[in-house]
């Protein structure tokens, strides 16, 4: 289990939000000689078992990160997860979109542990099975329990799904020999009939 927990924390990201505040318009206050307000999103970033946030512009943040991970220095995957996750949030799709199997829809645990492990900041079975002590702590009584469960729920989907492509290939490499045999049998009808084309020719 140590190893999958190490694996899974150093590659799970952040808990990020998105939400939209007024926010004053200096310009256009001194311009019109009124207090303008305008809308502007606000990206609330957490750290995965930290109570602590950091804010920033939604729109600045998104193309920071995304500059940084042209030049290798932010995770690619983490900067397009968050720019899908801002876009469906804009459309007015779920803000609660998390990066793995969100707990509510985790079989292996009830409601209120669910909605127990979301108030202490855990959103994701991935997220659970890297949650280091702080996070743990804040989860409460039974949550090494919980940890343990998702670590070997992963464990089993990743060898259902090693399972699942090993027995692809084997399908298709038996359709690929079917395929073989079937040609091969058609090459050798080929040749027995232009054999008897021959064979008719020199009888003539």
């Amino acid at each position: 289990m140590t190893n999958v927990r190490s694996m899974l924390c150093a590659s799970r990201p952040p808990y990020v939000e998105f939400e939209t505040r007024p926010v004053e318009d200096r310009q256009a206050t001194i311009d019109g000689g009124k207090v303008v307000v305008k809308d502007v999103d606000y990206a609330i970033i957490r750290a995965l078992g930290s109570k602590d946030t950091v804010e920033k512009e939604a729109a600045g943040w998104l193309e920071h990160i995304e500059a940084q991970a042209v030049r290798g220095a932010y995770p690619r995957d983490w900067a397009k997860f968050f720019r899908e996750q801002y876009n469906e949030w804009k459309n007015g799709g779920d803000p609660a979109k998390v990066n793995g199997l969100y707990v509510r829809n985790w079989a292996a645990i009830s409601r209120s542990q669910a909605e127990g492990l979301i108030s202490a900041g855990i959103h994701s079975v991935e997220d659970l099975a890297a949650a280091n002590e702080e996070a743990l702590r804040r989860i409460g009584m039974g949550s090494r329990v919980l940890q343990q469960r998702a670590q070997a729920w992963l464990e089993t989907a990743a060898q259902n799904g090693s399972a699942e492509e090993l027995a692809s290939l084997r399908q298709e490499n038996a359709d690929l020999k079917s395929q073989v045999d079937e040609l091969l049998k058609d090459v050798d009808t080929l040749a027995a009939a232009i054999e008897g084309q021959g064979e008719k020719k020199r009888r003539a």
